[in-house]
């Protein structure tokens, strides 16, 4: 199936050219039975998106347990190597129905370092999902963009993001980079333990324009924003607050002694 739309919900202006907008996007479908595919791994391993050929996966009611997508060679790796399942780039995932019955889950008997339940690459977007996790890194590990310094574009719609005995205590754990637009609209970040961060973020070095990150009417929670790596070339991250709750907003340096001292970040809003 294709459509000349990409993102469903992007509209032109707000996040792409026109250009982009006129490429082919390729529809598949994940169900429990009838879809194109079962399960997420087999559909990431079947598809190519691409900037040229990006895809929408709809994803239809029902729990995805993610441990049945792993074997176990996978899954008793606990090094650095697996970090659970990778969203491609060039991927928009949006489910299909009823949010709190699409459910995609991960959990461990034991805490894992570095894995956890989605982990988005490139310009990866999701929305109207349930996302779970336990005993993992964290829920979504946001740290696989912009590496090569191209600008990326996030966005996440309409989730539910849900962790409990989390590592690093976070449920939300990210890194932006140069000239990144990330937006997240209608988002609950929601962390069982006490003390727990719904969002972390830290900017790096290498900067040549600024990024900016907007959270419009979602639950956060304790929100972190850390500098790292060399003052990120001492350009300002810009965090728009619109409409959300926010239980505490911590700006600090992720280790001065490491990567220097000061905070770049500029945080701006209303209705918070």
């Amino acid at each position: 199936k294709q459509t000349n739309v990409w993102g469903i919900t992007m509209p032109i202006g707000e996040f792409q050219s026109k250009a982009d907008a006129c490429v082919y996007t390729k529809i598949v479908t994940i169900k429990k039975d009838g879809g194109d595919f079962s399960n997420f791994k087999d559909c990431f391993n079947n598809i190519n998106p691409n900037k040229l050929n990006k895809y929408v996966v709809e994803v239809y009611e029902g729990t995805y347990d993610l441990r049945n997508d792993f074997t176990e060679t996978e899954w008793s790796d606990k090094s650095n190597n697996f970090k659970g399942l990778m969203v491609p780039d060039y991927t928009h995932i949006i489910g299909i129905g009823d949010r709190n019955k699409i459910v995609i889950e991960l959990s461990s008997d034991d805490n894992r370092d570095y894995v956890s339940t989605l982990n988005l690459q490139g310009t990866a977007t999701i929305e109207n999902l349930t996302i779970k996790g336990t005993k993992l890194r964290y829920v979504i590990h946001d740290d696989f963009s912009s590496i090569d310094g191209t600008p990326c574009e996030r966005l996440v719609k309409d989730c539910d993001i849900i962790g409990s005995n989390l590592t690093l205590g976070c449920v939300y754990g990210s890194a932006v980079r140069n000239g990144s637009k990330w937006i997240f609209e209608n988002v609950n970040f929601i962390i069982g333990d006490s003390g727990g961060f719904g969002f972390r973020n830290h900017n790096w070095d290498g900067f040549i324009d600024s990024a900016t990150i907007k959270f419009i009417n979602c639950r956060v929670g304790k929100l972190r924003l850390s500098t790292l790596s060399n003052n990120a070339n001492n350009i300002n991250t810009y965090v728009y607050l619109y409409g959300n709750k926010v239980t505490q907003l911590l700006l600090d340096e992720e280790n001065a002694n490491l990567y220097g001292k000061g905070c770049l970040y500029k945080v701006s809003g209303f209705g918070n």
